[in-house]
C-alpha cells in the first residue's frame, strides 16, 4: 500500500497477500480512511490474513473508490478527499471444529492440513494414496469426479462435467479444497492426460520440501 502523488491511496491486493490484516487496517486509518475489520473463520494458513477487501454495503462504484483487475491482483484506489464510506476488511481467525471457512483453501498449501504431502509422494498424487495418507489427519474427504466431454459451443475444445461421488474415484487428485477443519473436498480426474487439459488447475504446491516435512508423510 502506498500514497500516490495525487493523494490517492493505492492497495494492490490478492487473497492472502496481506499477512497482517490489523496492520493494513491501521495503515488505512492513518490515512483518514474509515475501516471495519470483520472476523472470518479461516484455515490455519490464512489466519490473520486479509480474506476479502471491499466497500461496506457493496455499492457500485462509490465516489472516490476504484477497483481495477491487474493480472491476478486487484488494485484498489481510494481518494480520501472524496470517499465517505467504510472499507470492509475480512480478517482470518481460527475456525472452530466443523465451522466452514469463509474462503476455502488448498489443503496442499503451506500451513494447511496436507502441507508437504507431495514431498513424500511426488506430484501429482493419485486418489488412493491421498486417501491413505489423509486418514492420518482425521479429516473427512468428499469426492468429485471431473470428466472431459465435448464442448457444444466450441468443438475444438473440451469442457469438464463435475459429479459428486460417494466413494473414491480412481485417478489423479487434481485439487483438494479445505472447507472446514474437518472436511476436505477432493477433485479427481481419471488420468494425468486429463489433468494436463486443465492448465492452471491442480498446479504443484509451493511448499519447500524439507527432510522433516517429508518424513511426516512417509
Amino acid at each position: 500500500m502506498r500514497r500516490l502523488a495525487n493523494g490517492d491511496v493505492k492497495v494492490s491486493w490478492q487473497q492472502g497477500s496481506y499477512d497482517n490484516a490489523a496492520a493494513l487496517a491501521d495503515a488505512l486509518r492513518d490515512r483518514e480512511i474509515r475501516v471495519h475489520v470483520i472476523p472470518a473463520p479461516a484455515s490455519p494458513g490464512m489466519v490473520d490474513k486479509v480474506l476479502r477487501l471491499g466497500v461496506a454495503g457493496n455499492p457500485q462504484n462509490p465516489p472516490g473508490v476504484r477497483f481495477t483487475p491487474v493480472g491476478p491482483d486487484t488494485e484498489l484506489r481510494i481518494d480520501p478527499s472524496r470517499f465517505t464510506g467504510t472499507i470492509d476488511i475480512h480478517a482470518g481467525v481460527q475456525a472452530t471444529p466443523g465451522q466452514r471457512y469463509a474462503v476455502p483453501a488448498s489443503a496442499f498449501a503451506p500451513g494447511e492440513v496436507f502441507d508437504g504431502m507431495q514431498c513424500a509422494t511426488g506430484w501429482p498424487i493419485d486418489s488412493a494414496t491421498l486417501q491413505r495418507l489423509a486418514a492420518r489427519t482425521g479429516v473427512r474427504l468428499q469426492w468429485k469426479l471431473w470428466r472431459p466431454e465435448p464442448n457444444p459451443g466450441d468443438p475444438s475444445s473440451t469442457q469438464f462435467a463435475v459429479t459428486p461421488t460417494r466413494t473414491r474415484p480412481s485417478g489423479t487428485a487434481l485439487m483438494a479444497d479445505a472447507v472446514s477443519p474437518t472436511l476436505v473436498e477432493v477433485s479427481v480426474v481419471t488420468g494425468q492426460d486429463e489433468a494436463a487439459m486443465l492448465p492452471g488447475v491442480g498446479d504443484k504446491p509451493t511448499t519447500r520440501c524439507t527432510p522433516e516435512l517429508t518424513a511426516r508423510w512417509r
